[in-house]
């Protein structure tokens, strides 16, 4: 089951999506999904998304030029301010920090890690 919404998610971050709508995906009751997915990744599934959303978003800010309110857009991010304080949380420092070291070349910026 897990790879399945893994699947579903990595096809499907963009969108908005809830626990519900993971969980009908595989035809399971809404907690028995979340149960499920807890104990095989350790993270439920919001944080799996919100996480993967992040990892997506630490890509584009740094291969593109997308406006970075654009980037929170695209990557499924309902507000600017949910997007810059996730990416705080998991890289420490704000998406614009990010893209100006990634611009300076400092290595830094480039935290190890995805969930």
């Amino acid at each position: 089951y897990v790879q399945q919404i893994l699947d579903y998610i990595h096809f499907n971050y963009a969108n908005a999506l809830t626990i519900s709508d993971m969980a009908n995906t595989l035809s399971l009751n809404r907690s028995y999904f979340y149960r499920i997915f807890k104990e095989e990744t350790g993270l439920s599934p919001s944080e799996y998304l919100n996480g993967y959303r992040i990892d997506r978003a630490r890509q584009l800010l740094k291969d593109t030029n997308m406006p970075i309110g654009q980037i929170a857009v695209s990557t499924g991010f309902n507000t600017f301010s949910s997007f810059s304080r996730l990416f705080q949380i998991k890289y420490g420092q704000s998406p614009r920090e990010f893209r100006k070291s990634c611009r300076a070349g400092d290595e830094k910026a480039h935290p190890l890690g995805s969930v």
